[in-house]
């Protein structure tokens, strides 16, 4: 997959004015950041040479644990990451998709990996509730897999709804041994 390009962007404008004695006061926000990645080495801060991706849905009161050294592909293959440089998970409970035949107001939690937690959660001390259309962007092009074990762990809030999430990690594969 050496065609690997990614842009995530976020942009603001806001104006806000108010009228005081002597005139209009304005404040005028347009702000953009963006972050993207291409195909390149480790070495190099805005490469990736991996992109993986999933669909899933949580059962009521379900969860489900990422071993993030150890993803498998949409083919069933091993994908093995070695350095994350961005993770994007979206709560979709809203939409309807495979076995998630009726949309819901699930909210998700990510975070709370007993043991072994993604170090940004840090073993259950952390966690990110994210209600339908919410989303969680990480990025940092210094972060590596810790242990092999690295997991990050995604719950289902809600006791009667199934819940629907997308989870999209950029990174680098390990180096080579």
């Amino acid at each position: 997959m050496n065609n690997l390009k990614f842009n995530f962007d976020v942009s603001v404008r806001a104006k806000a004015s108010d009228n005081d004695d002597l005139g209009t006061i304005k404040d005028i926000l347009n702000k953009k950041i963006s972050k993207s990645f291409v195909y390149g080495s480790p070495e190099d801060e805005g490469t990736a040479t991996l992109l993986w991706h999933d669909r899933s849905v949580l059962a009521p009161s379900g969860d489900e644990t990422i071993l993030l050294s150890d993803l498998e592909d949409a083919f069933g293959d091993q994908v093995i990451l070695g350095q994350p440089k961005a993770i994007y998970i979206v709560n979709t409970s809203h939409l309807v998709w495979g076995t998630h035949t009726v949309a819901t107001d699930a909210s998700i939690t990510v975070g709370n990996a007993v043991a072994d937690a993604f170090p940004i959660f840090d073993a259950g001390s952390y966690t990110v509730t994210l209600h339908p259309t919410d989303c969680l962007l990480f990025i940092s092009p210094r972060f590596a897999i810790v242990a092999s074990s690295d997991q990050l762990k995604i719950l289902n809030n809600d006791a009667v709804d199934k819940a629907l999430y997308d989870i999209l990690i950029i990174g680098h594969l390990p180096p080579a041994p």
